[in-house]
């Protein structure tokens, strides 16, 4: 759960590369400060607030975000704040200043550090709904005379919320049914499941007596506190589980994390608490996703609030609503949000995650080819290791499962070795749902993940089972406890999609910068169209000396790029060194110079490095000319068939054979 406070972060982090349009400072570090008030609903200043700065830095050795709280007060009067810290242009920093007085909602601002000083007003009004009530003994007991309540009634002594978390009270009310031995057999049911619950208990402890008395073979019956034997080995579990879910590729998904329970690690009990919603609506297809994400309570309702990305195979978009700011860039860029799908982690459904870089920087995306976690942890431990399925079924949300427990050996994030247990329980009934898992470190469990209500969808010609709802906690002596609940609204697997589902278009009066094409300003002109599926346009325009009966029946390959970029330099003298043998393959190749140069030094460079093909230069408006053409980075390849019309642009060299083979299909 740690981590997920850490995504949030980082996702406000994203902000930094839209406002770093200018060029990075070298001056020595100096004081910036973030300065304001914190005032009620009527801008009335609100006294006695804990006002608590917590800052974000990007660490390019773990290539993640480090969060720290670098300072804390207390309003005055006036509601005054201020809090200072050094300026560093180099590194990606960000802040949130969080606001938190008894009896009014929390809320937060935002500082873009490396944007030096700020003012700011954090406007608290009243929660929208109250946790929970204080009630008077007196007035309880009064009100427990007044009614003539025939049981005995009580109230809780000391921290609510703790002793609600330890008896798992879920919501109000909350009823739980023991046997006669004092063992939970029931809880969480309504009033009109009470008779039904207490004639199962009845029947059960009736066949246990009489069993005990006559006694007679066993039969597997699944209301008894003695459960059924199970009837499964761990192959065969884990060959139903990939038959049913190791197929997905693709989903959609919609879903909500609310944190329901926290408690601060004992040596930091001044830890502040993650966040405590996230909705998530997403769509993703290989490194291909579509993020909507928002952290307030009420969801996606607060345009301020939300949050988009997407990567289409060739760039990513961005949008923070907070801000009204935007980026367009190249490749993936690292953002947690390019592999981030809560529902897998519960289903452990996500794949090993691979790591990659390209001109924006580090990324991590699953490996396509790698196995789900569950199927990747289980088939290579059962030959290895000591795996057993535990002799009885366990009831876990109402659904009876197969119990499986490896055992392993292992090291922690320090590299000290210790033993590593993990307990799967799964619903051979359904589909070989996943219902429960636990995760041991030493035999002190670490972390654990529970459904309790699960729900079908139609996947092909297969129904998958998946958390409707469900717990997952984490034990930390860093971080402390958290437990989080996972609500899923829609879930649907191997979603077909095209390419508009990988792309949005940014709400107006967007700040944006475009890398790609290095241009910046709010509601930016639209991006270049596509020339897929068209005819090439003229070259005659760029001064290349192409005879029609040489290039007749034949493909076209044309680069554009700009002589003064490495990137480029490099893509053509690679181009050269392979255009006798495309032109064996009936290719002709063909460059232009996309940038404005001086002709000559153009000629005097391609004569110097041996260009073997025809080099032409951009005449006229530059940038025109590439949004004519659709170029939206340099280099760019642009390929065509034999009939002269477009089948692949924007791909990289080391993909040209395989486009090829594409085009001659």
């Amino acid at each position: 759960m740690r981590r997920n406070w850490m995504m949030v972060l980082c996702l406000g982090l994203a902000i930094i590369f839209v406002a770093g349009l200018a060029p990075a400072r070298s001056e020595q570090a100096k004081q910036i400060t973030c300065a304001g008030k914190v005032v009620d609903e009527q801008d009335q200043p609100i006294a006695g607030t804990k006002v608590t700065l917590h800052e974000m830095v990007y660490n390019e050795v773990t290539r993640s975000y480090d969060t720290k709280v670098t300072g804390k007060v207390t309003t005055g009067t006036d509601g005054a704040f201020s809090f200072s810290t050094s300026a560093v242009s180099d590194v990606y920093r960000y802040g949130y200043i969080v606001a938190e007085k008894e009896g009014l909602a929390l809320d937060f601002a935002t500082w873009n550090i490396r944007e030096g000083d700020k003012d700011l007003q954090i406007k608290m009004g009243r929660p929208k709904e109250l946790v929970g009530v204080v009630v008077d003994e007196n007035v309880l007991n009064k009100w427990v005379k007044k009614y003539n309540i025939p049981f005995p009634v009580g109230i809780v002594q000391g921290d609510v919320e703790k002793i609600r978390f330890a008896w798992g009270v879920r919501s109000l009310p909350w009823l739980i049914l023991t046997n006669w031995e004092q063992t939970v057999i029931a809880e969480g049911f309504g009033i009109d499941e009470m008779d039904e619950k207490l004639k199962k208990n009845i029947d059960t402890e009736h066949a246990i007596q009489k069993n005990k008395a006559t006694p007679t073979k066993p039969v597997a019956q699944t209301g008894l506190s003695d459960p059924a034997k199970s009837f499964l080995d761990a192959e065969a579990i884990l060959a139903g589980w990939e038959s049913s879910y190791a197929g997905i590729r693709t989903m959609r998904v919609s879903y909500c994390t609310r944190l329901v329970d926290y408690q601060p690690p004992a040596k930091n009990p001044d830890e502040p608490p993650p966040v405590k919603y996230q909705h998530i609506e997403r769509v993703e297809d290989g490194k291909r996703y579509h993020i909507r994400y928002s952290i307030a309570e009420d969801g996606f309702d607060r345009p301020e609030s939300l949050m988009e990305h997407a990567f289409d195979g060739k760039t990513t978009r961005e949008y923070w609503g907070s801000t009204t700011h935007g980026s367009i860039v190249a490749g993936l860029i690292g953002r947690n949000t390019e592999t981030m799908n809560d529902l897998k982690v519960y289903m452990l459904l996500r794949r090993r995650l691979v790591g990659g870089r390209n001109a924006s920087g580090t990324y991590l995306i699953e490996d396509p080819n790698s196995k789900p976690d569950l199927s990747r942890t289980l088939s290579y431990a059962i030959p290895r290791y000591m795996v057993s399925v535990l002799p009885k079924l366990e009831s876990v949300g109402s659904q009876l499962c197969h119990v499986i427990e490896v055992i392993v050996p292992g090291k922690d994030h320090k590299g000290i070795p210790r033993q590593i247990k993990q307990l799967f329980w799964i619903a051979h009934d359904k589909g070989m749902c996943l219902m429960k898992y636990q995760w041991y470190w030493d035999n002190k469990l670490d972390r654990e993940i529970e459904v309790e209500q699960i729900a079908m969808a139609k996947m092909d010609s297969t129904d998958v089972w998946y958390p409707k709802k469900a717990y997952r906690t984490i034990f930390s002596d860093e971080f402390g406890t958290t437990k989080c609940e996972l609500t899923v609204t829609e879930f649907i697997p191997n979603v077909e999609v095209d390419e508009k589902t990988f792309r949005f278009d940014f709400p107006k009066g967007t700040d944006v910068f475009d890398r790609v094409r290095g241009i910046a300003g709010i509601d930016l002109p639209k991006e270049p169209p596509s020339l897929l599926g068209k005819p090439l346009p003229q070259l005659k325009d760029f001064n290349l000396k192409l005879d029609a009966d040489k290039t007749k029946d034949k493909m076209i390959l044309v680069c554009f790029f700009d002589m003064n970029q490495r990137p480029s330099r490099n893509c053509l003298r690679q181009l050269s060194t392979r255009a006798q043998k495309l032109k064996t393959k009936d290719i002709v190749v063909a460059a232009v110079q996309a940038s404005k140069v001086d002709e000559n030094t153009l000629n005097e460079w391609v004569k110097k490095y041996n260009i073997s093909f025809p080099v032409g230069i951009v005449q006229g408006d530059v940038e025109k000319t590439r949004f004519a053409w659709g170029v939206q980075s340099l280099p760019w390849l642009i390929l065509t068939d034999r009939k002269h019309i477009i089948r692949s642009s924007g791909f990289s060299l080391a993909e040209l054979d395989e486009k090829i083979q594409a085009t001659e299909k």
